[in-house]
Protein backbone atom coordinates (compact mmCIF):
# COMPACT_ATOMS: atom_id res chain seq x y z
CA UNK A 1 0.00 0.00 0.00
CA UNK A 2 1.19 3.49 -0.74
CA UNK A 3 1.35 5.76 2.24
CA UNK A 4 -1.65 7.36 3.91
CA UNK A 5 -1.37 11.12 3.81
CA UNK A 6 -3.13 12.81 6.70
CA UNK A 7 -1.48 14.73 9.52
CA UNK A 8 -2.50 14.75 13.16
CA UNK A 9 -3.26 18.43 12.68
CA UNK A 10 -5.72 17.61 9.89
CA UNK A 11 -7.30 14.82 11.95
CA UNK A 12 -7.68 17.34 14.78
CA UNK A 13 -9.58 19.63 12.41
CA UNK A 14 -11.98 16.82 11.50
CA UNK A 15 -12.34 15.27 14.96
CA UNK A 16 -12.40 16.93 18.34
CA UNK A 17 -9.01 17.31 20.03
CA UNK A 18 -9.97 14.90 22.83
CA UNK A 19 -10.98 12.31 20.20
CA UNK A 20 -7.58 12.71 18.50
CA UNK A 21 -5.81 12.29 21.86
CA UNK A 22 -7.81 9.17 22.73
CA UNK A 23 -7.20 7.65 19.28
CA UNK A 24 -3.46 8.30 19.57
CA UNK A 25 -3.54 6.62 22.99
CA UNK A 26 -5.32 3.55 21.57
CA UNK A 27 -2.66 3.33 18.86
CA UNK A 28 0.21 3.80 21.34
CA UNK A 29 -1.22 1.18 23.71
CA UNK A 30 -1.37 -1.42 20.90
CA UNK A 31 -5.16 -1.68 21.07
CA UNK A 32 -5.45 -1.76 17.27
CA UNK A 33 -5.28 -5.07 15.44
CA UNK A 34 -6.25 -6.88 12.22
CA UNK A 35 -5.50 -3.79 10.13
CA UNK A 36 -5.97 -4.67 6.47
CA UNK A 37 -6.29 -2.85 3.21
CA UNK A 38 -8.08 -4.10 0.14
CA UNK A 39 -8.41 -1.95 -2.97
CA UNK A 40 -8.93 1.44 -1.35
CA UNK A 41 -10.60 0.14 1.80
CA UNK A 42 -8.83 0.22 5.16
CA UNK A 43 -10.25 -1.95 7.93
CA UNK A 44 -9.24 -2.64 11.48
CA UNK A 45 -10.40 -3.53 14.96
CA UNK A 46 -9.88 -1.54 18.13
CA UNK A 47 -10.22 -2.63 21.74
CA UNK A 48 -12.18 0.20 23.28
CA UNK A 49 -14.42 0.36 26.32
CA UNK A 50 -17.00 -2.09 24.93
CA UNK A 51 -17.04 -5.86 25.34
CA UNK A 52 -16.32 -6.55 21.69
CA UNK A 53 -13.67 -4.84 19.55
CA UNK A 54 -14.98 -1.98 17.46
CA UNK A 55 -14.96 -2.55 13.70
CA UNK A 56 -13.55 0.34 11.66
CA UNK A 57 -13.87 0.87 7.91
CA UNK A 58 -12.22 3.75 6.04
CA UNK A 59 -12.63 4.36 2.34
CA UNK A 60 -9.39 5.70 0.87
CA UNK A 61 -9.12 7.97 -2.16
CA UNK A 62 -5.96 8.31 -4.25
CA UNK A 63 -4.26 11.68 -3.90
CA UNK A 64 -1.01 12.26 -5.80
CA UNK A 65 1.29 9.43 -4.67
CA UNK A 66 -0.66 8.60 -1.50
CA UNK A 67 -4.08 7.73 -0.13
CA UNK A 68 -6.31 10.02 1.91
CA UNK A 69 -9.25 8.96 4.09
CA UNK A 70 -12.51 9.77 2.34
CA UNK A 71 -15.34 8.22 4.34
CA UNK A 72 -15.23 6.55 7.74
CA UNK A 73 -17.43 4.21 9.74
CA UNK A 74 -17.13 2.54 13.11
CA UNK A 75 -19.38 0.07 14.89
CA UNK A 76 -19.43 2.45 17.88
CA UNK A 77 -21.07 5.42 16.21
CA UNK A 78 -22.89 6.85 13.23
CA UNK A 79 -21.21 6.46 9.84
CA UNK A 80 -19.04 9.40 8.91
CA UNK A 81 -17.98 10.25 12.45
CA UNK A 82 -14.26 10.39 13.21
CA UNK A 83 -14.28 8.61 16.57
CA UNK A 84 -11.17 7.59 18.53
CA UNK A 85 -11.31 4.10 16.98
CA UNK A 86 -11.17 5.50 13.43
CA UNK A 87 -8.30 7.77 14.43
CA UNK A 88 -6.39 4.83 15.92
CA UNK A 89 -6.72 2.65 12.79
CA UNK A 90 -5.74 5.52 10.46
CA UNK A 91 -2.73 6.42 12.62
CA UNK A 92 -1.49 2.80 12.74
CA UNK A 93 -1.87 2.45 8.96
CA UNK A 94 -0.12 5.78 8.40
CA UNK A 95 2.73 5.35 10.88
CA UNK A 96 3.27 1.58 10.65
CA UNK A 97 2.44 0.51 7.08
CA UNK A 98 4.43 -2.71 7.59
CA UNK A 99 1.74 -3.78 10.09
CA UNK A 100 -1.02 -3.45 7.49
CA UNK A 101 -1.99 -6.69 5.79
CA UNK A 102 -2.44 -6.30 2.02
CA UNK A 103 -5.38 -8.29 0.70
CA UNK A 104 -6.18 -9.13 -2.90
CA UNK A 105 -9.50 -7.86 -4.25
CA UNK A 106 -12.27 -10.38 -3.57
CA UNK A 107 -13.13 -10.54 -7.26
CA UNK A 108 -9.64 -11.87 -7.97
CA UNK A 109 -9.97 -14.53 -5.29
CA UNK A 110 -13.46 -15.55 -6.42
CA UNK A 111 -12.32 -15.97 -10.01
CA UNK A 112 -9.75 -18.53 -8.84
CA UNK A 113 -12.46 -20.79 -7.40
CA UNK A 114 -13.72 -23.86 -9.22
CA UNK A 115 -17.48 -24.10 -9.81
CA UNK A 116 -17.78 -26.56 -6.92
CA UNK A 117 -15.80 -24.30 -4.56
CA UNK A 118 -17.87 -21.26 -5.54
CA UNK A 119 -21.11 -23.16 -4.95
CA UNK A 120 -19.85 -24.31 -1.54
CA UNK A 121 -19.02 -20.74 -0.52
CA UNK A 122 -22.44 -19.52 -1.70
CA UNK A 123 -24.26 -22.29 0.17
CA UNK A 124 -22.37 -21.50 3.39
CA UNK A 125 -23.10 -17.79 3.02
CA UNK A 126 -26.79 -18.55 2.40
CA UNK A 127 -26.95 -19.91 5.97
CA UNK A 128 -26.69 -16.30 7.18
CA UNK A 129 -30.27 -14.90 7.05
CA UNK A 130 -29.38 -11.37 5.87
CA UNK A 131 -27.05 -12.76 3.19
CA UNK A 132 -29.66 -15.33 2.12
CA UNK A 133 -32.16 -12.49 1.53
CA UNK A 134 -29.63 -10.66 -0.66
CA UNK A 135 -28.91 -13.83 -2.65
CA UNK A 136 -32.63 -14.43 -3.19
CA UNK A 137 -33.09 -10.86 -4.46
CA UNK A 138 -30.21 -11.22 -6.89
CA UNK A 139 -31.42 -14.58 -8.22
CA UNK A 140 -35.03 -13.45 -8.86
Amino acid sequence: MDRIDISNERIGQIAKSEVLAKGLTYAKESRVFNVTVRRGHLMGEVEGLGREPYQVHVTLAPHHDAWVPETVACSCSDPGVWCAHVVAVVVIARDFPDQVLQRQPLTSLIRLLSLEEAQDVLIRLAAIPSVREQIERILR
